[in-house]
């Protein structure tokens, strides 16, 4: 059910009949009971830069998944480029952070924000198959080596106010990304 307070996340492309994120990432929210739903956007490729600005004031709207042909395009129009989208001229994500910036990046694998203790939590699927639960400013909570279910177990716990590092998987304090 869509209400005031339902969490708007879009994926924009042109056309977008063949998108299947909607119906995958829609089915997450229900079965996970979140107030969040996942909108097809068709936009021409002119009218981008008007989305992407109108975006920054879009309240209840944490987010943008880009597809063709917006890739490119969407990476000249945001406020700040990961390392990796800026090297790629390219992105598949945008999120909007807590000022109304857009920050693009591009990932394999991307879990829709979570809230949590640690604020928005969101998942990422690394090239080796891990998931790092990171918070918004890109800060590693926690690596799951290989396991894709103990991460959803951990983003449940998150949803609750639980704590990430509690359950069976281990943090893995030695990787690279984790925290000084």
């Amino acid at each position: 059910m869509v209400s005031g307070t339902t969490q708007v996340v879009a994926v924009i492309g042109h056309p977008i009949a063949q998108v299947k994120s909607p119906d995958n990432f829609n089915r997450y929210f229900a079965e996970q009971h979140m107030d969040s739903v996942m909108i097809p956007v068709d936009i021409v490729p002119d009218a981008v830069a008007a989305y992407l600005n109108a975006l920054r004031g879009w309240q209840n709207m944490t987010g943008v998944l880009v597809t063709v042909p917006h890739k490119q395009r969407a990476a000249a129009l945001v406020d700040d480029l990961t390392p990796r989208a800026r090297r790629l001229n390219a992105v598949n994500v945008i999120r909007k952070l807590a000022d109304g910036r857009l920050q693009a990046l591009v990932r394999r694998v991307v879990i829709l924000p979570i809230v949590g203790q640690h604020g928005l939590i969101e998942g990422v699927e690394t090239r080796t198959g891990d998931f790092h639960a990171v918070d918004r400013r890109q800060h590693l909570i926690r690596v799951f080596r290989h396991r894709r279910r103990r991460f959803f177990d951990c983003c449940r716990r998150i949803r609750r106010g639980g704590d990430p590092s509690a359950g069976p998987a281990r943090s893995n304090p030695g990787h690279p990304a984790a925290p000084a």
